[in-house]
């Protein structure tokens, strides 16, 4: 079913009279039966190496093993995986917040988190972590200097180098802080990309709960050195949509589009380009396709209620070079779908991976293929254990390797919150 959602809102700033067209891509809602059978993999790994564990990111290693980041209740971790799911160790390596691993070209790892300071007001900042390729670290580097209080990624560069992303939030905008060192962790210059002021004109109405807000959420880095930044803006609109039954209504509703920018190499603005027409729509990941453009995986509400369950959905969404919709895909379902992963396999298509339910959660994947049509989906869990997916990263053979969280018996024999991790061939089977 395609449906093109066509929606206008005004706005009044000063004596600046604005009516704008806000028009929505035409999509097709792919219905899940929700009596399709949960797959209960053979070969999902649960990991636990101490209290409880939340995984964020996974990698696969050149040896055909992984290794896994996340946090616990009191600091970043990284565990070891050999191809079987055997633990080879684990590493406490201090701060709060694991956001990404990565393998580097010398067989050592980075991992990109956050710390606490004390020198900072806002306590949180960016956060490196080097280590040899056995797990011992080879050095630690926190950014005082910057304004950044969030991480979110990292990457080696051609040189050797690194470059760690972090984010700077403000009252109306959460703007992009790149940070680029040398192969020995030292400081070779820094960015501040500013996604500007999410500007948004008064409707005289009380606004205390929600402040209009511009987001940066991913940032790719091009061939050329390019930067392609996605996020969104959260903003109040009108005409008001009801939702959830709210008569009368007395306040503005509020909308979230996906928003982009390119920058050129010194960080300069290209373009921009944004996707209203869904009541909310939240870019999550980005992804470089293989024709010189992009793909974004954003969730989405539409405010259908059902008086027990709230629709929402994953929406998959191919851009030319230029940030034009080629197509777009929505994958919704009668329980909440909520994604965090997302990826692309060796044979063009891309992966979103999170987590399905309304009281007891399972693990989903959705795959497309490079044109966005529909290939497989797939629900993995445990009876009476509720799983979520958090990251999902492409593996060798087509397939791809979902890391996230469950209530499970751990390792050291009692129950609590630990590493889940299930390995997917290319037609969605696990390996």
């Amino acid at each position: 079913m395609s449906r093109l959602r066509v929606s206008a809102w005004i706005c009044v700033s000063g004596t600046l009279l604005c009516i704008l067209l806000l028009v929505g891509c035409p999509y097709d809602v792919i219905e899940e039966n929700e009596n399709d059978p949960i797959v209960h993999p053979s070969t999902e790994w649960i990991i636990s190496a101490g209290p409880d564990e939340h995984a964020a990111t996974i990698q696969q290693t050149t040896d055909g093993g992984y290794v896994v980041a996340g946090k616990t209740s009191s600091s970043m971790f990284m565990h070891r995986i050999d191809g079987v799911g055997n633990l080879l160790w684990t590493k406490d390596l201090g701060g709060v917040l694991a956001a990404r691993v990565r393998q580097v070209r010398d067989g050592g790892y980075i991992v990109a988190g956050e710390m606490y300071s004390e020198t900072k007001a806002a306590r949180e900042m960016m956060y490196l972590v080097k280590l040899d390729g056995q797990g011992n670290v080879t050095w630690t580097r926190g950014f005082p200097e910057s304004d950044a209080t969030s991480c979110l990624d990292a990457w080696e560069t051609a040189d050797g180098g690194y470059v760690v992303r972090g984010g700077i939030k403000y009252a109306r905008q959460t703007d992009v802080y790149l940070a680029k060192t040398n192969e020995d962790g030292s400081l070779r210059w820094t960015k501040h990309i500013s996604v500007g002021n999410a500007a948004v004109p008064s409707l005289n109405q009380p606004l205390r709960y929600l402040e209009p807000f511009r987001a940066a959420a991913t940032v790719l880095e091009t061939a050329e050195g390019e930067y392609f930044i996605a996020g969104n803006t959260l903003a109040p609109v009108w005409p008001i949509w009801p939702r959830y039954g709210e008569f009368p209504i007395t306040r503005p509703s509020v909308v979230s589009c996906g928003w982009l920018e390119k920058t050129d190499i010194a960080a300069n603005f290209v373009w921009q380009n944004t996707f209203p027409g869904s009541k909310w729509e939240e870019i999550r990941g980005s992804l470089l396709a293989g024709d010189g453009g992009y793909v974004t995986m954003a969730m989405v509400d539409e405010g259908i209620y059902t008086g027990s369950n709230i629709f929402e959905a994953v929406r998959i969404r191919k851009l030319d070079e230029e940030g034009n919709t080629a197509w777009c895909r929505t994958f919704q379902q009668a329980h909440t779908f909520e994604a965090n992963g997302f990826c692309r396999t060796e044979d063009g298509g891309y992966v979103a991976a999170g987590n399905v339910g309304f009281h007891e959660y399972y693990v989903q994947l959705v795959k497309v293929d490079e044109n966005g049509h529909p290939l497989w989906t797939r629900r993995f869990g445990r009876d009476g254990q509720w799983g979520k997916g958090v990251a999902v990263e492409a593996i060798e053979g087509g397939g791809c390797v979902v890391v996230g969280e469950v209530h499970a018996k751990r390792m050291d024999g009692g129950y609590g919150i630990c590493t889940y991790v299930v390995r997917i061939d290319a037609d969605g089977n696990p390996l």
